[in-house]
């Protein structure tokens, strides 16, 4: 089935393309369309909502399907400039406004979390259940982001270029540790937050011999592997550790819960002390939650759960690229991942992301400025959206206003004027 809507998508595609159906025009209804291309109902319902999500079409309550203006195809952002120095990191003040923003009711599209509509709640409600019928306790905890992490606990960091695409600059982190004591390194090699690039094979085996030589350790953080949109998952970089240098980390709190707080890791010759450091910090993780998701996975719902979240990922990210690309200015450049839920928004020059975000906080829009992902302030003209979110009206019209925004910052118009 999947593949014949897909086959009445691309012939339906195609028609508009050759202006067979007119941007504004309503196409055909269901019925008409499954019997001129002799399927189900069913399939042509699904066909449209692929190129909705493609740009192609609208859906109008009680009204039925319309042809739109597919479009721009954006380009990527630029690579990111290298810094000559490590810096304090100094966002802490951003990230708590964000978290407390949550809390509004604003249109979530700044905290990479995904929307509850795509977690497998029934499931894991039944299975933690399951586990609370044991007489166990659980506590939920909310986490900020690996550069506030980092402040909190005084640490100094260099920042490394990263392409939207093929992930850290290698010949940056080269520089990096010729001139720098470098203690550790921090990735994510797959489907990175929060400009969603997946590195290579090769490059991933590049980046561990590079550190192994050099005697620095590498922090893998592979939170959004499981997260890939098509194909097969994408390689850790733990399996081209042969020194035993890659501390390997995950967590469910992108996939299953954020709520989970659930996480894991495999240390190899750090194992003593990450069980120290783990053991001063917390003591121990909430039992029930553990034997929640541990019943899950043993229920085999968890593979189930990713081959529908993966899909509604990918289709969420691609609307909302569209959306992008059909009202923010001209100039503006996005990120095109291959997993995860997170777009990276890169302004024309000269427009702030950081006024674009003040001026959508006052409009109950909640968006991440990309001087939060920074300890230098140099994404001043990026944002970061979440795109884990059912694409509904109130979503599109945030995105709209989003556009205006910018337009509106780029021209230098006051918002005292609306």
């Amino acid at each position: 089935m999947g593949m014949l809507y897909n086959q009445v998508a691309d012939q339906l595609q195609a028609l508009i393309l050759d202006g067979v159906y007119r941007e504004g025009e309503r196409v055909p209804g269901v019925r008409v369309l499954s019997r001129q291309f002799g399927v189900s109902i069913s399939t042509v319902l699904q066909a449209h909502q692929t190129l909705e999500a493609r740009g192609y079409l609208q859906a109008r309550e009680r009204s039925g399907y319309f042809v739109r203006r597919p479009a721009r195809d954006l380009p990527e952002p630029r690579m990111t400039e290298q810094r000559s120095r490590p810096v304090p990191v100094s966002a802490r003040e951003m990230t708590l406004d964000l978290c407390a923003d949550e809390q509004k009711r604003m249109v979530p599209l700044a905290t990479a979390i995904p929307h509850p509509d795509y977690l497998p709640v029934r499931q894991i409600q039944q299975s933690t259940l399951w586990a609370a019928r044991r007489g166990l306790e659980t506590l939920d905890y909310a986490f900020p982001g690996i550069l506030q992490a980092l402040e909190v606990v005084g640490l100094r960091v260099i920042e490394i270029p990263t392409h939207p695409s093929d992930g850290i600059s290698l010949e940056g982190l080269q520089l990096a540790l010729e001139q720098w004591p470098l203690k550790a390194c921090v990735v994510v090699p797959n489907h990175s937050n929060p400009m969603g690039a997946r590195m290579s094979d090769e490059r991933k085996q590049q980046l561990v011999s590079m550190l192994a030589a050099a005697g620095v350790p590498l922090i893998e953080d592979d939170i959004y592997g499981d997260l890939f949109h098509t194909g097969e998952r994408p390689r850790p970089a733990k399996a081209f550790d042969l020194a035993d240098n890659v501390i390997y980390c995950s967590s469910f709190s992108k996939t299953i819960s954020p709520g989970l707080r659930l996480g894991w890791m495999i240390p190899g010759r750090h194992m003593a002390a990450a069980r120290q450091h783990k053991y001063f910090v917390n003591l121990a993780t909430s039992t029930i939650p553990q034997l929640a998701v541990a019943h899950f996975l043993e229920q085999g719902g968890y593979d189930r759960y990713l081959r529908s979240a993966r899909q509604h990922y990918k289709e969420s990210t691609d609307r909302l690229r569209s959306a992008i690309a059909r009202t923010f200015p001209e100039g503006t450049a996005v990120s095109r991942p291959q997993g995860g839920f997170v777009l990276w928004v890169q302004l024309p020059e000269g427009v702030s992301g950081t006024e674009v975000y003040h001026r959508a906080r006052g409009e109950n829009i909640n968006v991440a400025p990309g001087r939060m992902f920074s300890t230098a302030n140099k994404f001043d003209n990026c944002l970061r959206l979440n795109g884990g979110n059912p694409w509904t009206g109130r979503i599109e019209a945030a995105v709209d206003r989003l556009g205006a925004i910018a337009r509106e910052v780029q021209s230098g118009v006051s918002p005292d004027r609306f």
